[in-house]
């Protein structure tokens, strides 16, 4: 068996879960147009009739769903490393991620406002062209992941024994270090969640705040 064509095999079993992932999204996103607040989101048509039980397993689902979108992102991220330099990961990325946001944000979202001139409410909302990246935000996100994040990925790669390698080998390989992770992720939760001076927004909220964030 040759070992370097087992390296560079492509990964359906991840594929599969990006297919599931992006079609829960949509799920998602439909929820919402049956909800009495869809119309205060902007970007949102709304249903006449409300469902107003969708909701719970919406945010029950969603608890999980966005996370596991960066986590998949992250994993495109470690098979491009595998052949590429962080010049040619960069070029990669902003192919893959600037393009279409900058695409979305001037041509897609615009477009989408435009439509929603044929609902009534929707006017207290837009006037006029509104380049934002709305939905889009995730992507803006990931990016800012990778940019900052990559020079220390391609560091670990040539010095996987260095202090940040057997730390993080610490925290993603063992009871204890799984522990102090979570640990983490509650601490973050609590102030980022819990605090009135952060607006205190619900867990599952990620769109556009700071929990969404970190």
């Amino acid at each position: 068996m040759n070992p370097s064509k087992n390296l560079h095999q492509r990964r359906y079993d991840i594929d599969s879960l990006r297919v599931v992932a992006i079609f829960l999204l949509i799920f998602y996103h439909l929820t919402v147009v049956f909800q009495p607040w869809g119309s205060l989101i902007p970007g949102f048509f709304q249903n006449e009739i409300s469902l107003d039980w969708i909701w719970f397993f919406s945010g029950l689902m969603n608890v999980w769903r966005i996370p596991i979108l960066f986590v998949i992102s992250g994993m495109g991220v470690a098979f491009s490393m595998r052949k590429r330099n962080l010049k040619e990961l960069l070029s990669e990325r902003c192919l893959r991620i600037l393009l279409p946001l900058f695409f979305g944000i001037f041509i897609i979202v615009p477009l989408q406002f435009e439509f929603l001139f044929l609902q009534k409410e929707a006017h207290q909302f837009f006037s006029s062209y509104s380049p934002n990246p709305s939905h889009l935000w995730f992507l803006a996100n990931i990016f800012i992941y990778v940019l900052f994040c990559s020079p220390i990925f391609f560091y670990l790669k040539k010095k996987p024994d260095s202090w940040i390698g057997k730390t993080l080998k610490f925290l993603t390989s063992s009871y204890l270090g799984l522990a102090v992770l979570v640990g983490i992720f509650c601490l973050e939760s609590e102030i980022l969640v819990g605090s009135w001076r952060f607006g205190r927004v619900s867990f599952e909220s990620y769109a556009g705040t700071d929990h969404g964030f970190f």
